[in-house]
């Protein structure tokens, strides 16, 4: 019973091995490079990655060309879900349209309730849900919403 006590255990410990070495915790400080080629703390340190470019959501809109068949039934889908919505514009594969509120609690929960299958997500097609920072005015607070759609 013993030796397959210690067998066990064994081949657990064996198993249990990680395959590639463990990161080291403390990484190099940002702007120091090894001094010596070939050594293990020479390996180049990584940069972090840029983020690819891309254009803010309202200039995508707008860059966006409106497909006149497409566009009114689009529309006539999101307000039979979300008729709160204000300025609602639907043109190529993405509709716009803005939320507005009273008070940031009023706000955050119109936009939680937009983002539910029972409402934008449920609309036929309707892919993601992109929310812009939100605006305070002097009648309170406005978002502005885009869905975008799967066309293909």
């Amino acid at each position: 019973m013993r030796l397959l006590w210690v067998f066990v255990v064994g081949i657990a410990a064996f198993g249990c091995k990680d395959k590639q070495p463990a990161k080291s915790a403390d990484p190099a400080p940002k702007g120091t490079t090894p001094t010596t080629p070939g050594s293990p703390t020479s390996a180049a340190v990584s940069q972090p990655r840029s983020a690819a470019p891309t254009l803010p959501a309202d200039e995508l809109f707008a860059k966006e060309s409106t497909d006149s068949e497409w566009a009114p039934g689009a529309e006539r889908a999101v307000r039979a879900v979300a008729p709160e919505l204000e300025d609602l514009a639907c043109k190529h594969d993405q509709c716009r349209a803005t939320v507005v509120a009273t008070n940031e609690t009023e706000l955050m929960a119109a936009v939680d309730k937009l983002q539910t299958p029972e409402s934008l997500l449920g609309v036929p097609e309707a892919k993601s849900i992109k929310l812009t920072q939100p605006v305070q005015s002097g009648n309170g607070y406005t978002m502005t919403i885009y869905i975008r759609f799967d066309r293909e």
